[in-house]
């Protein structure tokens, strides 16, 4: 975020950021509060960093000289949300059965979330090899109908147990995130093997 002034150097440029509305931060907290930055005189833009996605923001800048502050300047600029920019992470354990998979995740980095997580879909599908993909792309148009199954999680959860499995069978195993502005990157897959139906072992 860029502001710039055409305020004469010879005046102290002095800028209000004031933070308003929802904040969405890793702990789901609501913050409202106001920096202040004062600038040196011969500076005519300032950056604003670390900036929440969905958030509104008022920029007030003013100028002061000997005499006191002057008339200021006033814009509301509202971050644009996007979707999230990270994946989940599957855990490295996968509670196999002959019929079932228990996975967990954990959710994208908070940097790559960008605003709050709403649900996740798991994709899976059966491996043909470990080079085959469970969804070539995100805008695919596959339906829960067909392979690769789609399942939507509530951003509540953090483990799903995948049913209805053939025994002895890999299958290829995906997570996405989503927030308001829609869905992120799926993870990349992973091989899941169920175990066998007789004996109750690994094949």
């Amino acid at each position: 975020m860029l502001f710039s002034s055409q305020t004469p150097p010879s005046l102290l440029v002095l800028l209000l950021i004031l933070f308003s509305g929802l904040i969405w931060l890793p702990a789901a907290r609501c913050v409202s509060e106001e920096r202040w930055r004062r600038l040196t005189p011969l500076s005519m833009n300032y950056s604003v960093k670390t900036l929440f996605p969905g958030s509104s923001y008022v920029f007030v800048l003013s100028a002061k000289s000997r005499a006191g502050y002057g008339a200021v300047s006033k814009q509301e600029i509202t971050i644009p949300m996007c979707p999230p920019s990270g994946h989940p992470k599957i855990s490295d354990f996968v509670n196999a059965t002959c019929c079932s998979l228990h996975l967990s995740w954990q959710p994208p980095v908070p940097e790559d979330c960008n605003g709050a997580i709403i649900e996740y879909t798991i994709a899976y599908k059966k491996a043909v090899s470990q080079k085959d993909p469970v969804v070539p792309s995100a805008s695919s148009g596959l339906v829960p109908s067909a392979p690769p199954w789609l399942v939507t999680i509530p951003a509540t959860e953090s483990s799903y147990i995948i049913v209805g499995l053939n025994h002895s069978t890999a299958y290829m195993v995906q997570i996405r995130a989503h927030n308001k502005a829609g869905p992120g990157p799926f993870s990349s897959p992973r091989l899941c093997q169920t175990l066998a139906f007789e004996t109750g072992r690994a094949v």
